[in-house]
């Protein structure tokens, strides 16, 4: 999580950061692949005046949104964190919005991929 911290302070933009849940260690790779998925959506929301990233302990995952104030855009970056977070069971979707872009992902952190209802629909 400290890295995390770091990431969002050493953003271009402002970033708020919030987690909700109970925190609880996580496998490496699925911290690894979080750190990933912050670090690239901050990076897309570089025309963005702020963002915001929220970390979500749920039963048997670990839920990232990142949501900015931009246009965004869908990169073949985002392509390559699908393929990663489908790789360890999970998924990951980039939008576009009227307020923004966001990008959420659901990386399981336990045996058992999330049920198939686990992201909210884009907004």
């Amino acid at each position: 999580m400290s890295e995390i911290r770091t990431l969002v302070g050493e953003a271009a933009i402002p970033v708020a950061l919030d987690t909700t849940g109970e925190p609880r260690h996580v496998p490496e790779i699925v911290g690894a692949s979080a750190h990933r998925v912050i670090r690239t959506a901050l990076d897309a929301a570089s025309s963005a005046s702020e963002a915001s990233v929220v970390i979500e302990y749920v039963p048997g995952a670990l839920v990232i949104q990142v949501d900015d104030d931009g246009g965004g855009r869908c990169s073949r970056d985002f392509a390559e964190l699908r393929e990663l977070a489908a790789a360890l069971g999970g998924g990951l979707r980039a939008t576009a919005g009227p307020d923004g872009f966001r990008v959420r992902a659901w990386l399981p952190t336990e045996g058992q991929p999330p049920s198939p209802g686990a992201p909210p629909a884009p907004r």
